[in-house]
């Protein structure tokens, strides 16, 4: 990943950190990782940038940051107390790091 695509992407995080929640074009973010789908370890190196922000700003570091897909988005969503489960729109993105089941729709 180039440095300003870092950036890029902190800047969307700072942003859910900041207000709650932000969104960024799928095409975007695998422009930035320069691959063709998302992976594990895509997910995986954004829970640890998330970990590092949470870490930053005083917060606790394991308040989970919650990913929704929208048609050509993804929403970052962050806040005390949002759940997600099998049904459910919003997935935490340090479960997409563990698993083999990326999000695929892009």
């Amino acid at each position: 990943m180039l440095a300003r695509h870092a950036n890029q992407l902190l800047n969307v995080l700072e942003r859910v950190a900041d207000v709650g929640c932000a969104e960024v074009s799928k095409k975007m973010l695998l422009h930035w990782y320069s691959q063709q789908r998302m992976t594990v370890g895509i997910w995986r190196d954004i829970q640890e940038k998330w970990e590092e922000i949470m870490e930053q700003t005083g917060h606790v570091r394991t308040i989970p940051l919650m990913v929704g897909d929208a048609p050509g988005l993804w929403v970052f969503v962050w806040g005390e107390g949002l759940k997600a489960g099998n049904d459910a729109w919003l997935a935490e993105v340090s479960s997409k790091r563990r698993s083999d089941e990326a999000l695929e729709s892009a």
